[in-house]
């Protein structure tokens, strides 16, 4: 059999519609939508900055002027610890700083921090109680001033145990005393012995 020619086909042309001007508004709409989902790019001298000051693997070198520094920190009422965060140092090598027979002047700064510290928050307990300070809680300071210094609700009275009197003989003596063991001020009572004849 033989093929049949097929009929050329003419290209059918699609009815084209005339595009409407777009309005200033949808354009500037678009522009701000793809801003909104757009990442913004960082410049690479500005990586700099997000980068950490030192590695951490390394640790951090005592500074004699670390003195200063820890007494102004405490001042406002942080703690040694805190001082660890501020300075980008752990708490081991902080404590080792503290032992260490060549840093004398760290240890002298730590206790004047700590009675910066303390005269800090009594302060802040102060105002706050005199109503000097807007929204102060006195339960929250309470319970910071227990945690932190110890305070007590009660003052809790040292136990005395009631003991016997004891009777001590003197040794190249004929004396005896009696020790009152209960009371807080040891009553010694001399005693002679009669002589049995």
């Amino acid at each position: 059999m033989a093929k049949q020619p097929t009929k050329p086909t003419k290209p059918t042309k699609k009815p084209t519609k005339k595009a409407k001007p777009k309005s200033k508004v949808s354009v500037a709409a678009k522009e701000a939508k793809k801003k909104l989902f757009t990442p913004p790019t960082i410049p690479a001298k500005d990586l700099s900055v997000a980068a950490p000051k030192r590695k951490y693997g390394s640790p951090v070198k005592y500074k004699p002027e670390y003195c200063d520094m820890l007494i102004d920190f405490m001042s406002k009422g942080y703690s040694v610890e805190a001082f660890c965060g501020h300075i980008n140092t752990t708490f081991e090598t902080m404590y080792r700083w503290l032992k260490h027979p060549d840093y004398g002047e760290f240890r002298q700064a730590k206790k004047i921090g700590e009675g910066k510290q303390r005269e800090f928050w009594e302060q802040a307990g102060r105002l706050g109680l005199m109503g000097k300070i807007k929204g102060f809680n006195t339960s929250v300071w309470i319970f910071n001033m227990k945690n932190r210094y110890g305070w007590n609700d009660k003052r809790v009275e040292e136990e005395t145990k009631e003991f016997d009197s004891i009777v001590i003989e003197l040794p190249n003596s004929k004396q005896q005393q009696i020790v009152n063991m209960g009371t807080k001020t040891d009553d010694i009572i001399n005693v002679t012995p009669k002589d049995d004849k």
